[in-house]
């Protein structure tokens, strides 16, 4: 008898839950597929697979400017409203970002609008130009360099970029980070420490009771590798720290800066742990991110071989096959290799694809429908890189658009917009200014026979058919391993026309 109340008990609750979400909820007149009205399974399962960007942008073209993606979770994607939620506080981050807080809160995952903007104060003097101009002979020494030396001695063969992009931002990052260079090509260290926080990250959104066995045993290689990290970072900053006492001009690097890190307005600086959990989360964010944008730049160049031989045309024209470009020299004189990395940043942008915040008390009207407070409003993304009032034939990667274009570049959101705009963002378009370029002045590229995404193979638009990609934590290949493969040979003058 009282499994039977409790049964009936269950399935009226269940049955008061869907009348109320398919025809008494404030959400109820949004677009959106019904069965994300009723639960989180197709939210789950979206980021289970990986699909995330794919179903931004999909759900954009199926049902517009907002929709409903889960009870009580609303993706918007119209430009004014985008602009509107991330250019104020008061739409806060959603408990989505604490997932992040791996070792300690940081930047990137506190809800807090108050240490958000005291990091940002205190990572101010990081991000000046002067400092970044320190920072570039670090990022040309571990970038551009040590690709140009590992292609040059595989020439004539295949490489694949986008795990060479990779380890290489994983030296850029780790010796900004820490003062030491680990030579990620030849030393999984960094990486395999890189992979473990990304995966428990992952992990600490799709499984959030994993502190518990047995899903703890799902995380162990990142617990670990947080410890490892926190006293690896431990040790360095101690040596740095006595370094600084015996005196000497002081290094400029993010280690420096994060010691020396200090809030104007109340004078507060970073523990220990805070230090090593920002430090952690920039090779976790930075390295991925900044990579990702170098291998979709490459991955379009290669799809649309116009667009690569005036790239290609533009740079040689330019510089000489000696010189090392810098990214001054770049912004400069190479109008449309930029324009390039802002058109594949759009097409496929490298940050996450929905950016989750909650409606303040009051709450907020977006495209005619009220969300009452508490409602998850989330920025998408993806459907920004494709959102008709921005941009005309969106699926077709034009860098034209980008030229002398300055409204176009404000309308990009790969590193966020307004209050939470990437901190980082002048640093990564260092890597991207400096590598891209010279990799096309020093290099020719060709496809190999196998490759299964060509110019040639097009879609029923006319359009070269983009590689599968996939959503972890940032927008990537689906198959780098098969998709991401070039063959290399020394430069040609003038490029060579494939």
């Amino acid at each position: 008898m009282l499994v039977y109340y409790l049964s009936s008990a269950v399935a009226a609750y269940a049955a008061s839950q869907v009348i109320y979400r398919l025809f008494i909820s404030p959400l109820r007149k949004i677009p959106g597929p019904w069965l994300a009205r009723l639960s989180y399974l197709s939210y789950y399962y979206t980021m289970g697979t990986g699909s995330t960007s794919a179903k931004g942008r999909s759900d954009y073209h199926q049902y517009g400017d907002i929709y409903v993606m889960a009870p009580d979770m609303v993706s918007v994607s119209h430009p004014d409203d985008c602009k509107r939620i991330m250019s104020s506080y008061e739409f806060r981050k959603s408990d989505f970002y604490q997932s992040m807080a791996i070792i300690d809160d940081t930047i990137l995952s506190t809800l807090s609008p108050e240490l958000n903007r005291m990091r940002r104060r205190q990572f101010g003097p990081m991000f000046t130009p002067s400092y970044l101009a320190g920072m570039e002979k670090i990022i040309m020494e571990c970038g551009i360099r040590v690709l140009k030396q590992r292609w040059s001695q595989r020439l004539g063969q295949q490489v694949n970029y986008a795990e060479d992009f990779s380890l290489c931002m994983v030296d850029v990052i780790s010796t900004l980070c820490y003062g030491e260079k680990p030579d990620a090509l030849n030393n999984q260290r960094f990486l395999s420490w890189l992979h473990a926080l990304t995966n428990y990250a992952v992990l600490n959104v799709a499984v959030p009771c994993n502190a518990y066995f047995p899903f703890s045993l799902l995380t162990r290689h990142g617990r670990a590798a947080k410890a490892d990290i926190s006293e690896f970072v431990e040790a360095v900053a101690d040596c740095r720290r006595q370094q600084n006492l015996e005196g000497g001009e002081k290094p400029k690097d993010i280690l420096q800066a994060l010691l020396d890190a200090e809030d104007p307005m109340s004078k507060s600086r970073m523990t220990p742990l805070q230090i090593t959990a920002e430090s952690a989360t920039m090779l976790m964010v930075g390295t991925d991110t900044t990579s990702l944008a170098m291998t979709w730049t490459l991955n379009y160049l290669l799809l649309y071989p116009d667009c690569y031989q005036r790239a290609v045309a533009e740079v040689r024209s330019k510089f000489a096959p000696d010189h090392l470009i810098t990214s001054a020299e770049c912004r400069a004189e190479l109008p449309y290799i930029e324009a390039c990395i802002f058109e594949s940043m759009r097409i496929r942008a490298p940050s996450s694809t929905q950016l989750p915040r909650v409606v303040p008390k009051g709450g907020a009207t977006f495209q005619g429908y009220f969300l009452p407070e508490g409602t998850t409003v989330s920025v998408n993304v993806a459907a920004l890189g494709c959102h008709a009032s921005l941009w005309p034939d969106p699926e077709r990667y034009d860098p034209e658009r980008f030229l002398n274009n300055s409204a176009a570049k404000n309308n990009l959101a790969a590193f966020n917009t307004g209050q939470f705009k990437c901190p980082g963002r002048n640093l990564a378009w260092i890597s991207l200014l400096t590598t891209i370029p010279n990799l096309l002045k020093d290099f020719d590229f060709a496809l190999p026979a196998d490759a299964l995404h060509r110019p040639e193979i097009v879609d029923k638009s006319g359009l070269p058919v983009p590689i599968p990609l996939t959503t972890i934590l940032s927008v990537g290949p689906k198959y780098p391993e098969r998709d991401c493969n070039v063959i290399v040979n020394t430069a040609t003058r003038p490029a060579t026309v494939f």
